[in-house]
């Protein structure tokens, strides 16, 4: 049986319900899912905004994506020779392929490579910057059970050797073995969005985040794809930056099933491109302009006029979409400016577009000239900047709205919230509130595993440090695995005072008005019993250090706010106390 028949025949339990960032309310993990569909991957957004804004600096080294690397050794002495189509199915449906070294090694993209640099967006998914990763292929699957979300793998090869633990004890540090064919690889916790990891050599590192997907991309082994009809296209690509290679026999099978029940001729001007084909490509190639190319091999010759009419009109219909969202998004105030300069190269790109047709090949093109791409390069530079912190900033809201609903849950068990520090059962050895919250925080498993009768950093409690979930962390903290960016206040007259713990009741000023969670630097071990000493008699304390205008924040009543740093010292100290009776104003 293949496995993709395992996958239709995979066991479907009852989905587990999760509680919902923001509002509490409970919702599916997973959704009903058909086919093929390919999901927007939410961690990876800013490291696609990011390579996306580099394939538009000028003069970037061209390196063709089948290239070997200089370094590299062959197969048989450790080290892959990279083809961009190792381990990827030969039945997958879509294969996308971009080489961030490449893409960030001219200096021309200074200004988004320093940007790229104080990123970890990448360091916490592949536990690597993107500068070393020489080439990255992403692989859309189908689903491990009818009622989850479509899988995706990435087959990361990078420019130096890869330090295998170093990686596991950033983005698997609970990680544990298991064996499929012979070949050993790891699974981490649920939680983990990437949570299967193997190492084929010392260049490559491949991720998914199903199972049985994930056993699909071993199974297809060093050979990949590369000898299958529809990847014969691949080579069109050899001096491209990223690439794009469709199997148009996956792509019609899920078109069929997607398109059935609609009314007959619904489709049938566009159906030419699911029906025609053997192999399809886009690429975006940099010399001195930036180039869109895009290559689709008909069955036959006597295909190609049908298929160059359906491209005619997709692309037509393409412009037409992007002209009104551009309206749309030029006369909305509140919309990022990201989105309208992608938006507008997308739609200069299209206007841009080419189409013909010679035997059975139909090929498309556009140029866009490197005076206009510089300017979208610098306009772009800073743009991404502020969509980063954006997204940075969202991220730890995420942080503390998790801790905010864990402590709540506490509360609603114990009748209050933890306090600062917790007493073992001997009554002696304290340990952080952090401790007491891991059963809410779906931890009970490294609870269990906390000696609370010895001290944070004895033997055992202190091997669990690189064991941080992922709430503890923050999202640009440059420590080692382990260390925690969130406190809270302590003090007689903060919501954390004494051995017993705060009760809502006990919040005089409300829990609105009442902080509950704050983030800040220096990050700590998150096991250490440590916060941050409140006192209104002494200056206020250092808070945040992430970000320039201010510090998130999470309130008693759940809530996660931004606090800007030129907020009067009436009003944080107002913040600090439960139960001080300060009027707060409307414009603090």
């Amino acid at each position: 049986m293949s496995l993709c028949a395992r996958y239709k025949q995979a066991s479907n339990p009852k989905p587990k319900y999760y509680y919902r960032i923001g509002d509490y309310r409970p919702h599916r993990r997973f959704t009903q899912s058909k086919g093929y569909a390919v999901k927007y991957l939410h961690p990876l957004s800013m490291v696609t905004v990011v390579l996306v804004a580099s394939v538009l600096s000028l003069a970037c080294n061209r390196v063709g994506l089948a290239q070997v690397e200089s370094k590299s050794e062959s197969p048989a002495e450790g080290k892959s020779a990279v083809t961009g189509l190792e381990y990827v199915p030969p039945d997958a449906m879509l294969v996308a392929s971009i080489r961030p070294a490449a893409l960030l090694s001219h200096p021309a993209v200074k200004n988004l490579r320093d940007i790229v640099a104080k990123d970890e967006m990448s360091q916490r998914l592949f536990g690597m910057p993107l500068a070393d990763i020489s080439q990255i292929t992403a692989i859309p699957l189908p689903a491990d059970r009818p009622d989850a979300r479509d899988a995706f793998g990435f087959v990361i090869h990078t420019v130096n050797p890869i330090d295998e633990q170093g990686i596991l004890d950033v983005v698997a540090p609970s990680a544990e073995k298991k064996k499929f064919e012979g070949h050993v690889y790891y699974q981490d916790k649920p939680r983990r969005q990437l949570r299967y990891i193997y190492f084929p050599d010392n260049r490559t590192v491949i991720f998914a985040d199903q199972e049985a997907a994930f056993q699909h991309l071993i199974h297809a082994g060093r050979s990949g794809a590369g000898s299958a009809d529809w990847t014969k296209s691949w080579s069109a690509a050899k001096d491209a930056h990223v690439a794009i290679v469709g199997n148009p026999d996956q792509i019609k099978a899920f078109m069929d099933k997607a398109t059935a029940g609609a009314p007959e001729g619904a489709l049938q001007t566009i159906a030419p491109l699911w029906n025609n084909g053997t192999n399809a490509i886009v690429s975006l190639v940099l010399d001195e302009q930036l180039k869109l190319r895009g290559q689709y091999t008909c069955k036959t010759p006597a295909d190609a006029p049908e298929t160059e009419k359906a491209l005619k009109a997709v692309l037509a219909l393409a412009t037409s979409r992007f002209e009104n969202l551009q309206q749309q998004l030029t006369s909305n105030t509140r919309t990022p400016k990201l989105a309208s300069t992608f938006t507008g190269l997308a739609l200069q790109l299209l206007k841009e577009i080419t189409i013909e047709q010679k035997g059975q090949i139909v090929r498309l093109q556009a140029k866009i000239d490197a005076q206009t791409t510089s300017q979208l390069l610098a306009q772009l530079a800073t743009e991404v900047q502020s969509s980063r912190n954006r997204a940075q900033r969202r991220l730890s809201f995420n942080n503390i709205k998790h801790l905010g609903l864990a402590m709540h849950n506490y509360h609603s068990v114990h009748g209050h919230f933890p306090p600062p520090t917790l007493l073992g059962p001997d009554g002696k050895t304290v340990h952080s509130w952090r401790v007491a919250l891991l059963p809410y925080l779906d931890e009970q498993e490294l609870y269990d595993e906390y000696h609370t009768d010895e001290p944070w950093d004895s033997p055992h409690n202190k091997k669990l440090v690189k064991k941080m979930p992922s709430t503890f962390g923050h999202p640009i903290a440059k420590t080692e695995p382990g260390y925690t960016s969130y406190f809270v206040l302590t003090g007689k007259e903060t919501a954390f005072v004494g051995k017993k713990g705060t009760s809502i009741r006990d919040i005089v000023d409300g829990t609105s008005n009442t902080i509950l969670v704050v983030e800040s630097k220096p990050e700590v071990p998150w096991t250490k019993p440590v916060d941050i000493l409140y006192d209104s008699k002494k200056p206020l304390p250092k808070l945040g250090g992430y970000d320039p205008e201010g510090f998130c924040t999470g309130f008693c009543d759940g809530s996660a706010r931004f606090l800007v740093h030129g907020t009067l010292e009436k009003t944080f100290r107002a913040w600090f106390t439960m139960d001080g009776g300060e009027l707060i104003s409307n414009n603090p």
